[in-house]
């Protein structure tokens, strides 16, 4: 059975020479593992093949199997204001990692979809932290996750606070700059 829609990468892994094993979020489905083959090649049926892309995706499932076989890739938007920070890469991402170990395999979760696209699309450079932190009480409510005591509002200053503690973890885990950042990094590493 053929099957068209919207997507969200959540990571890619090379697998033999030129194909690559996509684990997706998509809107019908849910996430979802799938061989994108002769990726590594084929720029015109899956250009903007990268983690975190928001897609429109062709792809072939089989009764007997749980991974689906790709037949064209498109970016569906083209917003990657997020990719021009590190910082914002950073959230991104943890948001990605976030969604994968919180999705259930082949389930169908349209709001989850579109409050993630929500989040990967109209991420700004200005605020990306507050929208971080509103999008990930946003999703662990949706995940039956329920906070106990008052919401914290979400300021500059606590979002700079927790910024600070990120940037600390990063440099205990990384350890000493071992190269030299360009602008716009804030000194992460």
């Amino acid at each position: 059975m053929f099957v068209q829609e919207q997507g969200i990468v959540l990571s890619l892994r090379p697998f033999g020479d030129a194909d690559y094993i996509v684990n997706f979020f998509g809107e019908k489905y849910g996430k979802q593992a799938g061989i994108a083959k002769s990726a590594r090649s084929s720029r015109k049926r899956f250009g903007g093949l990268m983690t975190g892309t928001i897609l429109d995706m062709q792809y072939r499932t089989r009764s007997y199997s749980e991974v689906v076989f790709f037949k064209e890739i498109q970016p569906a938007l083209t917003h990657l204001e997020w990719r021009k920070e590190f910082d914002m890469m950073v959230c991104v991402m943890f948001a990605l990692e976030l969604a994968a170990k919180t999705l259930a395999e082949a389930q169908p979760a349209e709001r989850k979809f579109a409050l993630l696209k929500n989040f990967m699309s109209t991420i700004e450079f200005s605020r990306w932290r507050e929208q971080f932190f509103e999008w990930e009480f946003a999703w662990l409510a949706e995940c039956g996750w329920e906070w106990q005591g008052e919401r914290p509002a979400i300021t500059k200053k606590n979002a700079l606070s927790m910024q600070k503690k990120l940037d600390r973890y990063i440099q205990e885990v990384i350890g000493p700059k071992k190269f030299k950042v360009g602008p716009g990094f804030h000194n992460v590493l």
